[in-house]
């Protein structure tokens, strides 16, 4: 890990299942897990990490920093309550490519949320600038998932196949990157892992899924072939599946689905062609399988993963207020 290469690791989490409670604190010096209030949340969590700063700016440090101000239900504070339409504005208009109407309030919110983290973003931005930190830091941005709005039926996010829930975000800043550089080849968050270490001249993972991707990150775009297979799958009886360059593999149910995402971003026509179909679940099923046989053989830990993690009643409400849990 990067406190055993000599980094002071630090992170401050807003619960939920970013807690102890589910192992994310291993590795870390210091980890924080506040259950902020709705109207809180994002600019707590952000102060924290720039009183790390102040406290670290001489050091080697990895801070992570995690919000839940744009996850369901969209909560912006009042400052951005106005934001984008007036209130009593009829929602009568169309919202954007295939959101229905109906959804425009939380969409609206959803969109509220996102520029207020992006105000506190910048000002965390600004002060990491401001005490000279900013040339020797790699600042990354990423997303777990994102949020449906009924363009396929479903809303908010947990067992949708579709773009709208899995294409998130990837940014990066620091040094030896040039600013505006986009990578067009599909990555996954396996990849942030590795890619880091790479970046910051540590030893790499030894059984790490993902691959780093600092190549194209300084200009060498076909560094990652686009026909490298990316799974995904959601818990319980969701869908799962794997995106193969232009082509994307789904089963859902007793359904195999297929799109071309070169031609058909939007995912409305499936694809007939049962080659390319049976091809790639053939390759998903084959390496799925292999993926749960590896997890399967992993030795359980000393507490007893089977009985599952024992949580406060201060994650469980957060767990609910997030929609996690009933």
């Amino acid at each position: 890990s990067l406190r055993d290469a000599g980094f002071e690791t630090a992170a401050f989490t807003e619960d939920a299942y970013v807690s102890t409670n589910y192992g994310f604190s291993f590795g870390f010096d210091r980890f924080v897990e506040r259950p902020t209030p709705p109207e809180k949340r994002a600019r707590e969590t952000f102060a924290d990490g720039i009183r790390y700063l102040h406290e670290h700016r001489k050091g080697h440090f990895f801070l992570f920093l995690h919000t839940y101000q744009v996850h369901d239900p969209y909560t912006p504070s009042a400052a951005y309550r106005s934001f984008f339409r007036a209130p009593e504005e009829p929602a009568a208009e169309p919202v954007g490519i295939d959101v229905p109407t109906r959804h425009r309030a939380e969409f609206d919110d959803y969109d509220r949320g996102i520029r207020e983290t992006d105000d506190v973003l910048a000002g965390f931005l600004r002060e990491l600038d401001r005490m000279g930190l900013g040339e020797r830091t790699y600042v990354v941005l990423v997303s777990d998932h994102g949020e449906a709005f009924g363009e396929h039926g479903a809303t908010r996010h947990g067992f949708g196949p579709h773009q709208e829930q899995l294409h998130v975000p990837l940014i990066v800043r620091g040094p030896g990157i040039a600013a505006g550089r986009r990578v067009e080849t599909p990555g996954s968050l396996v990849d942030v892992a590795p890619t880091l270490l790479e970046l910051l001249g540590a030893p790499p993972l030894g059984q790490a899924q993902g691959i780093s991707r600092c190549a194209a990150l300084h200009g060498n775009a076909e560094a990652v072939s686009s026909a490298r297979p990316l799974y995904f799958e959601w818990s319980g009886e969701g869908a799962a599946g794997v995106r193969f360059g232009r082509w994307k593999f789904v089963q859902l149910g007793q359904q195999n689905l297929l799109f071309d995402l070169t031609t058909d971003p939007r995912e409305r026509s499936l694809v007939r062609d049962h080659a390319s179909v049976e091809q790639l679940a053939m390759q998903y099923l084959t390496d799925r399988a292999r993926m749960v046989r590896l997890v399967g053989e992993r030795p359980p830990s000393e507490a007893g993963a089977s009985n599952g993690p024992v949580i406060s009643d201060q994650t469980r409400k957060t767990l609910r207020a997030l929609g996690y849990a009933e």
